[in-house]
């Protein structure tokens, strides 16, 4: 859902996005309180509620989580805009830059982050059990309350589109290749995406590594091509990556990595977090 704020955000104005996510938050406002006006608290004016129940919370979240996003989503655009345009301007720069050092990296090599099969079952187990004892406690209330509402069906429904999407997530969860030639760096992920040494023009921090062992995401881009590539200091528990090496060869190679984006492609690594 971020993507799509960021994506009408930029296309359409933040000013105009904030209007339209506050007047989604009246609009479920009216459709939660119009029933209670004309019925009053009575069983009818319940089930009208309840008949409407998830496109009003659907309204209402939308449009209180927009508001909540854009202003992080409009400060982080204007910012990588800017210093994508002037790479060199030290404003812009992280506090600590990668060391220069042309052998910090036998090439070619990769740096490997496999998918936890049990533990990416173990979080689709989670979510579900959790999703449905919602839609359960919702049915529950229904029928207490004699009130109209299709839960069985939607939880139907839910069940069969969660199990589809846990088990693509489970046989092929999460993972990421970071391969390093003399070319130039390749990430592999969800997809592959290649960019070479003489074409990046902005290496930069753009999510997360705000405090000691947190994920951090990077990109090198050329303006017109990206890759994009994390960079997880320790496996925990939850994690649905894991190492491939142990955690001080894998952070000995991802501060080789930086190093050596640093020393060939000659740019400072920007802060746009």
């Amino acid at each position: 859902m971020d993507v799509i704020f960021a994506l009408l955000g930029d296309k359409f104005g933040w000013k105009t996005m904030r209007i339209i996510c506050c007047a989604l938050i009246l609009l479920g406002v009216v459709m939660l309180t119009t029933p209670f006006i004309f019925h009053g608290f009575t069983f009818e004016g319940w089930r009208e509620v309840f008949s409407d129940f998830f496109l009003i919370f659907m309204l209402i979240g939308f449009g209180v989580f927009g508001n909540i996003l854009i202003p992080t989503f409009s400060r982080r655009i204007s910012r990588a805009r800017t210093a994508f345009a002037n790479p060199t301007v030290e404003t812009y720069w992280a506090t600590v830059q990668p060391t220069s050092d042309t052998a910090a990296l036998v090439l070619p090599t990769s740096i490997d982050l496999d998918g936890r099969h049990k533990v990416a079952l173990g979080w689709a187990v989670a979510v579900y059990a959790i999703s449905a004892l919602a839609l359960l406690l919702a049915q529950v209330i229904a029928v207490s309350f004699a009130l109209d509402g299709h839960i069985l069906l939607l939880f139907a429904l839910f069940s069969v589109l969660y199990t589809v999407g846990a088990a693509i997530f489970v046989a092929e969860p999460p993972h990421q290749t970071i391969r390093i030639t003399e070319a130039g760096l390749t990430a592999r992920s969800m997809e592959s995406r290649t960019i070479a040494w003489d074409k990046a023009c902005v290496f930069a921090l753009v999510e997360g590594g705000k405090r000691p062992g947190s994920t951090a995401i990077y990109i090198l881009s050329s303006g017109r091509n990206s890759v994009r590539w994390s960079y997880r200091p320790r496996t925990r528990w939850y994690s649905v990556t894991t190492l491939t090496t142990s955690d001080e060869e894998y952070r000995r190679q991802m501060n080789a990595l930086l190093s050596y984006i640093a020393t060939r492609t000659g740019l400072p690594l920007l802060d746009l977090r």
